[in-house]
């Protein structure tokens, strides 16, 4: 989010294990970890016309959201509450991921269906966005890759960067 400000968003079944693994590397950092996952929600927005829903369901921070370029994220209220968007592709399609109080995200899924005469949105499953994160080369932790398998192993190469300095890995 900043220099010194960090979301991570993991695969909610390994929430516990990802917790557990990022506060054990802690140790002689001055850094605060904390695992706020019961209190977010997750949205996903995904699609050739993900930009056009984003735009009508929140029309108040469009020109945040068209100003975001791939991977980047920014801080925005949405109804009234502090949320993030991220410009993804998780589906290997252009989207967004909002990140938002739980207690929200009900409000900001109405609005982003009813975006439908601009953005032929129409909610679809885990299962649709496996078939597609497939076909994008996208790997899912827990069933592609884990701890026995490397993204190397996995054939994601492309995703390592071995130059950039240190890095667990």
């Amino acid at each position: 989010l900043d220099d010194r400000d960090y979301f991570v968003c993991v695969n909610a079944s390994n929430t516990d294990k990802a917790f557990a693994w990022i506060s054990s590397h802690t140790k002689g950092f001055d850094v605060t970890v904390a695992n706020e996952s019961a209190e977010w929600g997750q949205i996903a927005v995904q699609g050739p016309k993900s930009l056009h829903a984003m735009r009508a369901a929140f029309p108040e921070i469009a020109p945040q959201i068209s100003s975001l370029q791939y991977t980047q994220c920014v801080k925005v209220p949405i109804s009234g509450k502090p949320s993030i968007i991220a410009r993804t592709g998780y589906t290997g399609e252009m989207g967004y991921e909002i990140y938002l109080p739980h207690r929200t995200a009900a409000e900001a899924w109405t609005r982003v269906l009813a975006t439908k005469a601009v953005s032929n949105i129409v909610p679809v499953g885990l299962g649709a966005r496996d078939t597609l994160r497939l076909e994008a080369c996208y790997l899912l932790y827990g069933n592609d890759m884990d701890e026995t398998v490397t993204p190397l192993e996995a054939g994601v190469e492309w995703a390592v960067k071995l130059d950039c300095g240190p890095f667990l890995g």
